[in-house]
């Protein structure tokens, strides 16, 4: 019981950070994302179908962020920044649930 507590809360505080990472206007995803992302991924295997999907939205708003910032800095474009963020983003959704869903088939038919 008390564990479950423990993960309760930090993963409550995970999404307030990430929540408030994705609305600074200063970049702090930037250099969150190498932190957060994991964490989300971690959040995931203990999630149910639809957590996993939260989980996966917030990794994949993460990345789109993350991408968009780092690319804009790198080519000073914001077509090709914002077309980059979005490929980051989907994909790392994708590939999130992705996992999550081979998981789950491994432990349902073995």
């Amino acid at each position: 019981m008390r564990t479950a507590a423990v993960m309760l809360v930090g993963k409550t505080v995970l999404v307030f950070a990430t929540v408030l990472c994705l609305l600074s206007i200063g970049g702090a995803m930037m250099f969150a994302f190498p932190i957060l992302v994991p964490l989300h991924w971690l959040s995931a295997r203990d999630s149910g179908p639809v957590g996993a999907g939260g989980w996966a939205a917030l990794a994949g708003f993460s990345l789109f962020e993350a991408g968009w910032m780092l690319s804009y800095t790198v080519t000073g474009t914001s077509v090709a920044s914002a077309d980059i963020g979005i490929g980051l983003g989907i994909g790392g959704a994708v590939l999130l649930l992705w996992t999550r869903a081979d998981r789950f088939a491994r432990s349902s038919f073995a």
